[in-house]
């Protein structure tokens, strides 16, 4: 499924869906969380995060007194936080609650207007620009490599560089000297350099 998406364009990354998620509530100083995917019939996704590192991920087939078996089983309902759920649903939360009385179920919360079942998206999308770790990702060693060249071709000054016009001004000729890799790392912290 990798190579049919390449037929629409270079593939940079693939990563998996609690990763992003984990970046995307990162991206809302929330780096401590369990979180519940609630794709019912589908089955339950149960992600834990700390430090903002996924460190489980699972997906539990079944209703969810499977799911709060998991949680038990793995100490994610320890009652130290409370447990995210997405998409939220009264009903659901009502038999989360009678099965883990001791914890606090909540909504996932909206990041930058993305409402929770759509975060792993958006975690996605703040990944981009960013060079991917190739280990933690979900590709091919052949994909791999194809893209550590294209992120080194990038880093070379002069490459897909968009060339300085007249009138441009020294900060703007600065920025387009910039890889493109470059160019998103300095938007994403903010490019405090000094004017000339």
């Amino acid at each position: 499924w990798v190579a049919a998406l390449e037929q629409l364009g270079p593939v940079d990354v693939v990563e998996p869906g609690p990763l992003a998620l984990a970046r995307a509530l990162a991206h809302a100083q929330l780096t401590d969380a369990v979180v519940l995917l609630d794709g019912q019939a589908d089955g339950i996704g149960v992600v834990e995060i700390r430090e903002g590192r996924v460190t489980r991920a699972r997906r539990v087939f079944g209703t969810l007194d499977d799911a709060a078996a998991a949680l038990l089983e793995n100490g994610g309902a320890s009652g130290k936080g409370p447990i995210y759920l997405t998409p939220w649903n009264e009903d659901r939360v009502r038999v989360l609650s009678t099965l883990l009385p001791e914890v606090i179920v909540q909504p996932l919360p909206t990041v930058a207007d993305v409402v929770g079942p759509f975060l792993p998206a958006y975690g996605a999308a703040l990944g981009i620009g960013t060079k991917p770790n190739i280990p933690e990702t979900l590709i091919s060693p052949e994909l791999g490599a194809r893209i550590t060249v294209r992120w080194r071709r990038e880093l070379v000054p002069g490459n897909n560089v968009p060339p300085a016009r007249e009138g441009d001004d020294e900060s703007q000729k600065r920025q387009k000297a910039r890889s493109p890799w470059q160019r998103a790392h300095l938007l994403e912290a903010g490019d405090h350099t000094r004017r000339a």
